[in-house]
């Protein structure tokens, strides 16, 4: 079709990698031309590809691993509240000066 020929040459200026293709939007069941999988619907502006249940499941495990903090319930006594506050706080220091060291090593060889 012609607005495909018109997003190729548009986007080959700009991407010369870049294959555009239009594909169904999900919700409001119109053509978009897109250029990768994250792009948006230009007429509802939702997401054109559904992420699944898995998906999103892998992304909140992989979120909540990164953090070393330990959780504060509000469940919890005030005692358990205020050591579990301390210790993370001692974690962020002692991370803090192990970075640090660890920038010293590596600027001084430079």
């Amino acid at each position: 079709c012609m607005r495909c020929i018109l997003a190729y040459c548009l986007l080959s200026v700009q991407n010369p990698n870049a294959m555009p293709r239009e594909i169904k939007c999900i919700s409001c069941k119109q053509w978009s031309i897109i250029e990768n999988e994250n792009d948006f619907c230009v007429h509802c502006k939702k997401p054109l590809v559904e992420i699944s249940v898995a998906d999103k499941a892998s992304i909140e495990r992989r979120i909540s691993t990164g953090s070393i903090k330990i959780p504060i319930n509000p469940n919890d006594s005030f005692l358990i509240r205020g050591l579990k506050q301390i210790f993370n706080l001692v974690q962020l220091v002692f991370i803090s000066i192990l970075s640090f060291i660890l920038w010293l090593i590596f600027i001084g060889p430079g």
